[in-house]
C-alpha cells in the first residue's frame, strides 16, 4: 500500500483567521481504515508553542489495535527548543535529545478525542488548514498531521548519535506469546474462552503499565450475539473494545458478535501485576 499522504512540518501563526472549524472524523478516516492492508503503521508529527515561547518538535509510530491508535514501542517522542547544550562547532544547539520526554500513554480515537496518560482532550480541525490537526495539553497548542504506509520504520529521531536506540523518559518492552488462557462454560451449547496476550509494557518514573489483548473465542457449535461477564482483579487504566455495564459487568459492543471457532479481541492497560479472571454470566446467539 502505497503512502496516502505527505508528511509536512506544520508553522503556527499566533492570530491568524483560520476560519470554520470541520469534524476531525473525516480527516482522520483513513488512518482508522485497514481496508486492503493486513496491518498500517501511522505516523504522527508536529510542532507546538508554549507560553512562554518554547518550541515543541514531536513523532512517533503508531498502530492500530482494534480501531485505537497507539504508539508502539518507542513512544512518541517530544523534544524542547529551551533543552540544549554548547560545543566548538555549534554554540547553541535546541532539542537535546538526553532530555526528550514522552506519554506513557498516547493514544488516538476514531471520535476525534486524544488521551495523553489520564488526560482527554479532543482535536480540532478547520477547512482552510487541511489535514493539519489541533489540539492543547498544559496550555501548549499542538499541531500534527499523520502519514499512513504499510510498515513501521525507524524514525531517527530523538536519538543519541553515539547510537541508535531512542532516547525518552520511558522504556518498553514488547512481546506476542499468550500468557495464559482461562475457560468459562454457560452452558451447552455455548463454551467460550479468554486468551490473554501482553503485547507491550512500559515504565513512567517508578510505575510499570503493561497493555494485553483479550481474545474470546467461541467454541460452541452457534454464533454468539452477545455475552455479559463478570471480573475479578479488573483494574485498567483504558481499555477499548469492551462496554461496562451498570452494575460494573462488562459486555461487549452492540456492533460485534462472535461466529462458530470465531475469536473477538478486546484491549486494556493496567498497572496492576494480578491478571484478571472473567466469567460468563449470560450469553445470547443470533
Amino acid at each position: 500500500m502505497m503512502d496516502i499522504q505527505i508528511l509536512v512540518l506544520t508553522i503556527i501563526f499566533i492570530g491568524m483567521s483560520i476560519g470554520a472549524e470541520i469534524d476531525c472524523k473525516t480527516v482522520i478516516r483513513n488512518a482508522f481504515d485497514n481496508t486492503g492492508c493486513t496491518s498500517k503503521c501511522v505516523t504522527i508529527v508536529g510542532n507546538g508553542l508554549t507560553p512562554g515561547g518554547v518550541h515543541l518538535s514531536f513523532k512517533g509510530n503508531m498502530v492500530n489495535n482494534n480501531g485505537v491508535l497507539m504508539q508502539d514501542q518507542s513512544k512518541v517522542i517530544f523534544l524542547a527548543s529551551d533543552k540544549y547544550s554548547c560545543d566548538s562547532h555549534n554554540r547553541y544547539q535546541p532539542f537535546l535529545v538526553q532530555d526528550s520526554g514522552s506519554f506513557g500513554v498516547f493514544n488516538l480515537y476514531s471520535n476525534g478525542s486524544i488521551r495523553a496518560d489520564d488526560n482527554m482532550y479532543n482535536m480540532r480541525c478547520f477547512e482552510e488548514l487541511g489535514n493539519i490537526i489541533h489540539f492543547a495539553h498544559d496550555n501548549i497548542r499542538l499541531s500534527f498531521l499523520l502519514r499512513i504506509s504499510d510498515q513501521c520504520k525507524p524514525l531517527h529521531f530523538g536519538e543519541n548519535c553515539s547510537d541508535t536506540s531512542t532516547t525518552g523518559s520511558s522504556t518498553s518492552t514488547t512481546g506476542s506469546s499468550t500468557t495464559s488462557t482461562t475457560t468459562s462454560t454457560t452452558g451447552s451449547p455455548n463454551t467460550l474462552s479468554f486468551s490473554f496476550t501482553l503485547i507491550s509494557s512500559w515504565f513512567v518514573g517508578n510505575e510499570r503499565y503493561m497493555q494485553y489483548n483479550v481474545d474470546i473465542k467461541n467454541d460452541g457449535p452457534v454464533a454468539i450475539k452477545n455475552i455479559i461477564f463478570s471480573h475479578e482483579n479488573f483494574e485498567p487504566t483504558d481499555k477499548w473494545n469492551v462496554e461496562s455495564l451498570e452494575n460494573g459487568w462488562l459486555t461487549l459492543p452492540s456492533w460485534a458478535g462472535i461466529g462458530v471457532g470465531q475469536v473477538f479481541t478486546f484491549g486494556y492497560i493496567t498497572k496492576s501485576s494480578t491478571q484478571p479472571k472473567f466469567t460468563i454470566q449470560s450469553s445470547s446467539t443470533y
